[in-house]
C-alpha cells in the first residue's frame, strides 16, 4: 500500500482554489494500474474526472515526469 510522504495545502496568488499536494510512493509488487485509478484510491474527495482534468493539466507527475 502507498505511502503518503507529504501533504501540504497551499493558496495560489493567481486563484482563489485551494490547492493539495499530494505525494505517494508505490509498493514494489504494485499491479499495473492506470494512474487515476491509482490515485482515486488514496484521495480523499476527489473525483476521477477531477484527477483526469488535473492529469490532461499536467498537474500529476510520475517519477518526475509530466
Amino acid at each position: 500500500m502507498p505511502q503518503v510522504t507529504n501533504i501540504e495545502e497551499l493558496d495560489d496568488d493567481h486563484d482563489d482554489d485551494l490547492y493539495e499536494h499530494h505525494q505517494f510512493t508505490a509498493s514494489d509488487g504494485q499491479e499495473p494500474l492506470r494512474v487515476d485509478k491509482y490515485l482515486m484510491n488514496f484521495i480523499e474527495n476527489a473525483t476521477r474526472s477531477k484527477i483526469q482534468q488535473s492529469i490532461k493539466d499536467g498537474a500529476v507527475r510520475v517519477n518526475d515526469e509530466v
